[in-house]
């Protein structure tokens, strides 16, 4: 008989662990700074709880929505041009099974990295209220960057689902199939990124130590979360993600091996 597939996905229980370890001197910190238990408690909702209940609403709601509308009912066909669709879209789409990532470094990069690539563009357009000195613009830096966790990230995660449960498109022209969405994740976290962050981060600072500082600082406060969350969702999130995909009308409208969409 077969047995139920386990809702916890165990293989990333270190990265979650590791997560957490990341964050408890980070939140202490924060609480010795302003003296108060309180700030302890709020700098915990913040950083973890606050980013997890995010990615978990917006990904659960939104995950078989746009499978459903884009690929099975293919409503993008009576808003973008036919040459568009030709060019970047594919007609064709198969589902392999379900495959998790060995490890979890490269996708807590792609997050760190877009959730950067975010707030050095808003950061210097919608300061916050307070006097400006280096301290206080990588403070704002970083509160954006929580932010963006919180509410944009999960449309990044998005990818990822896809890509774990095995939809590819395949492009007949070229014979290549590939994940859906490999675009959008190369341009959220490429070079032009990097770059971006990096003259954002010169910006701030009058001098190299300063800079050295502000990017240290930036990291310290932004990376416990993005691993966190990343790891959490993994762990706890997707595994309950995927089964529910599987077993919906989208799967037998995408079934295993292939499928072209007309």
């Amino acid at each position: 008989m077969l047995q139920a597939r386990p809702r916890k996905n165990v293989r990333y229980a270190r990265e979650s662990a590791a997560g957490v370890l990341l964050s408890i001197p980070l939140i202490i910190l924060f609480g010795v700074a302003t003296r108060s238990l309180i700030a302890i408690v709020g700098a915990f909702i913040v950083l973890l709880v606050i980013p997890s209940a995010g990615w978990t609403i917006i990904t659960e709601t939104c995950a078989g929505r746009f499978l459903q509308y884009f690929l099975v009912n293919r409503t993008h066909d009576h808003f973008l041009p036919k040459a568009l669709q030709k060019r970047f879209l594919p007609s064709e789409y198969f589902r392999r099974t379900i495959a998790y990532p060995k490890k979890l470094w490269y996708r807590i990069l792609q997050v760190l990295l877009f959730v950067f690539y975010l707030s050095s563009l808003t950061a210097p357009r919608f300061p916050l209220a307070m006097p400006v000195t280096p301290v206080s613009e990588t403070g704002g830096f970083a509160i954006f960057g929580i932010i963006f966790l919180t509410i944009l990230a999960p449309f990044l995660v998005l990818v990822w689902i896809y890509e774990d449960w095995g939809v590819r498109g395949y492009d007949s022209a070229r014979a290549v199939a590939y994940p859906i969405g490999n675009t959008v994740i190369g341009y959220a976290t490429g070079l032009g990124t990097l770059g971006t962050v990096a003259r954002f981060l010169i910006s701030i600072s009058s001098n190299e130590i300063q800079t050295a500082g502000s990017i240290v600082a930036v990291l310290t406060i932004l990376l416990p979360p993005c691993f966190f969350v990343t790891a959490f969702f993994h762990s706890e999130v997707e595994p309950r993600l995927l089964e529910k995909l599987s077993k919906s009308a989208i799967a037998k409208a995408i079934p295993l091996k292939g499928l072209k969409i007309e």
